[in-house]
């Protein structure tokens, strides 16, 4: 926030594109974040651990 505060300035009239950045980050790091963990949830129970929580619900049979 203060770098968009200082080229504002710098600038002499408000820059929008560093919220550009803003944005992009608030969505993808929370996506990316659950996802990661999912696949690291499911390697885990592939592997056989122990110590892994069981499924919340059971695959549908093909």
């Amino acid at each position: 926030l203060a770098g968009i505060l200082y080229f504002s300035l710098h600038a002499g009239r408000p820059l929008l594109h560093p919220w550009l950045i803003v944005v992009v980050l608030s969505i993808t790091v929370p996506v990316t974040t659950l996802l990661l963990a999912r696949v690291a949830l499911f390697r885990r129970r592939s592997a056989g651990a122990d110590d892994t929580p069981p499924p919340l619900s059971t695959p549908p049979s093909a």
